[in-house]
């Protein structure tokens, strides 16, 4: 099964704008700089010991695929596909360049490694790879210990090489290592500040035993609304169905025509991310992984696409990345309909047990059929020094503000509560 091609030439023309845009020193979707950056002077390979552990800095493709075989290995078998060695490498291909990228921090125990945190530099801070591209961005480890002795040691290399910068890490799930590591006062990070704060929000929805026992589990309105969301499919475009790509499955003109309909339908802020050409060949080098789950889905009709959906399957658990639908069949509710008609696969053949949903992701509204929201944190590490401590002093105070004007505005029933 393949998907139509879309009746638009706009991918391509947008593909040949940014090609002449990728030159330059600003991203043309994001207007953040790229491919320019400062960082102190080093060699490719800094090294801090702490008795059994060391830390080694590195900053190359080539000392990124050494790393391989132990990434691999320190991947949890239940960690989300950001956290893979091929959604990692593929990111510093296309998204990481200019001086001082990568920055990869690898921590060894007794010369064998044990963790390993991917990161780059923009401006003055230190951030993790793909906090812009994906979520649940985390450490590479299977232990606390380790986890514990990379931040140790990664915070001490920071005050003595690169005393002006931070670490920005966006995007932390409460439920990665990495979190809960920062949530403990350990080692020298006594000597550290750091802020935190809520970035965006998740929503799960629960899987139980197919289409059925989902339904089963939602309230009487959804239940209904379902119900007759899917008779209106039936009776008024009986010729719907779902084309589901996996892995080696995705050809590149499926890639593309997805892309381009999400172009043209994309409907929250902003723009596409697709117009981006980066984000396509990133796409389409993951998709050649099946540890990374890479699947691309869509509700066609007759020829025509009406919904599509970007995600990944990864250890039971289903990753909504990025989605779309075609407002001009907005009584059909493709969005919807595409989310539904996969449940009864995904759980009895995929051995799915929860859906992931960025809140207010297009193409599925916030809240739909929510079990749980989890918040997504941002968290700054930086050494406990004068400058900044007024810098923090800062954050604090800005956050407060935006704090202050939000109960402002909800007493006043202008935002919802």
């Amino acid at each position: 099964m393949r998907f139509s091609v879309v009746k638009s030439t706009r991918l391509s023309r947008d593909m040949s704008a940014c090609n002449r845009i990728g030159s330059a020193s600003r991203d043309a979707v994001t207007g953040r700089d790229v491919g320019i950056h400062h960082f102190p002077e080093a060699g490719f390979e800094a090294i801090r010991e702490d008795g059994a552990w060391s830390l080694h800095v590195h900053r190359s493709l080539d000392a990124l695929e050494t790393l391989e075989p132990a990434w691999r290995r320190l991947t949890s078998a239940d960690g989300a596909p950001f956290q893979t060695y091929s959604w990692n490498l593929a990111w510093y291909r296309y998204f990481a360049s200019g001086e001082g990228i990568p920055l990869i921090f690898e921590t060894r125990k007794n010369g064998v490694t044990a963790a390993i945190l991917p990161c780059y530099f923009e401006e003055r801070s230190i951030r993790l790879a793909g906090d812009q591209a994906g979520g649940h961005q985390d450490v590479i480890a299977l232990e606390n210990e380790a986890v514990d002795a990379a931040l140790n040691l990664s915070m001490g290399w920071l005050k003595g090489e690169a005393k002006r910068s931070d670490f920005h890490f966006e995007k932390l799930s409460r439920e990665g290592l990495l979190f809960r590591s920062l949530q403990q006062s350990v080692g020298s990070r006594g000597e550290t500040l750091k802020f935190e704060e809520v970035r965006s929000f998740i929503q799960t929805v629960a899987l139980k035993g197919g289409f059925e026992g989902f339904l089963v589990a939602q309230s009487r309105e959804s239940q209904q609304d379902l119900r007759e969301v899917m008779i209106r499919l039936e009776r008024e475009a009986p010729a719907a169905r779902v084309v589901k790509l996996r892995d080696f499955q995705v050809r590149v003109d499926d890639l593309a025509n997805a892309a381009a309909f999400h172009i043209e339908h994309f409907r929250k802020r902003g723009v596409s991310p697709f117009l981006d050409q980066r984000l396509f060949h990133f796409l389409g080098e993951i998709a050649k992984d099946p540890d990374v789950g890479f699947q691309l889905s869509c509700l066609t009709n007759q020829g025509d696409i009406l919904a599509v959906d970007f995600g990944f399957l990864r250890a039971g658990r289903y990753y909504s990345y990025l989605a779309a639908s075609d407002e001009t069949f907005a009584r059909l509710e493709p969005g919807k309909c595409l989310l539904v008609k996969r449940i009864n696969s995904w759980s009895k053949v995929d051995g799915v047990h929860a859906l992931e949903f960025p809140v207010g992701d297009d193409g599925y509204p916030e809240g739909l059929f929510a079990d749980s929201v989890c918040e997504v944190r941002s968290i700054r590490l930086m050494p406990r020094d004068l400058r900044n401590r007024a810098r923090h002093l800062r954050l604090e105070s800005n956050q407060q503000v935006r704090r202050f004007a939000r109960s402002a505005l909800e007493k006043t029933a202008i935002l919802p509560r």
